[in-house]
């Protein structure tokens, strides 16, 4: 990693977790009220959506795109690669089916920051649920986009609130901003500026905690996985 892009991986923002248990939320309907011979178990799973928690491997993360067949998230959350298995609240969701090579194994040292984005094939039961924190907005902007004191909002799983900061710096289609709210778990969650459209996820903090640091994804994630109707 370039030494403009140090960070710690202290404050870097996935969470180590142990290895989820299964929980399925069972919906239990009686089939003959009057015998009540048997019920009827349905296995029922929230649709998934931008800001909800993922889990891959023991590492948890957020999610910060949808569309109908896909979710995205922060790579340094999959230490696995393609064909990793993700989860959220023990139900297997989906699969890794792409994401750049990371040629360093400690991933909270990532050494190109701006192709830290993992892409996940949603299971046929699995629904998305939509981009409720970037208020639906399907017009992606791109690093040259965004202007230096524009102001990017995002969203975290763990911290669980919307903040918002001001763009001060971009180097190496990364965008640093002063904005330094977020905590652990909150990486791969939505970055967008209000009123104009989805910019990319938050990745970390710069070492010493100054900066927020968010990765655009126009122009580095293949478009099929950026587009589609919900």
């Amino acid at each position: 990693m370039m030494s403009a892009f140090l960070l710690s991986t202290g404050v870097i923002g996935s969470s180590h977790l142990e290895p989820p248990e299964k929980v399925v939320t069972i919906a239990e309907a009686d089939v003959d009220s009057e015998n009540n011979e048997n019920d009827i178990r349905q296995e029922f799973i929230p649709p998934v959506s931008q800001g909800d928690v993922v889990n891959i491997g023991n590492l948890r993360c957020t999610i910060g795109f949808v569309n109908k067949d896909y979710i995205i998230t922060s790579a340094h959350c999959n230490k696995d690669g393609v064909g990793a298995h993700a989860y959220q609240h023990g139900v297997h969701i989906g699969t890794v089916i792409a994401q750049p090579n990371l040629a360093n194994e400690d991933y909270g040292w990532i050494n190109n920051v701006s192709h830290d984005w993992t892409v996940i094939k949603l299971k046929e039961n699995i629904y998305a649920g939509g981009n409720v924190y970037s208020n639906k907005n399907t017009t992606h902007i791109s690093f040259d986009d965004v202007a230096i004191g524009d102001t990017v909002c995002s969203y975290g799983y763990t911290s669980k609130k919307v903040s918002c900061g001001r763009v001060e710096d971009k180097r190496h289609q990364v965008l640093y901003t002063d904005d330094t709210s977020k905590q652990s778990g909150d990486s791969g969650g939505p970055m967008w500026i209000p009123g104009k459209g989805f910019v990319g996820l938050y990745y970390g903090t710069t070492k010493g905690g100054n900066h927020s640091i968010s990765v655009p994804l126009k122009n580095r994630v293949p478009y099929n996985f950026l587009v589609g109707e919900l």
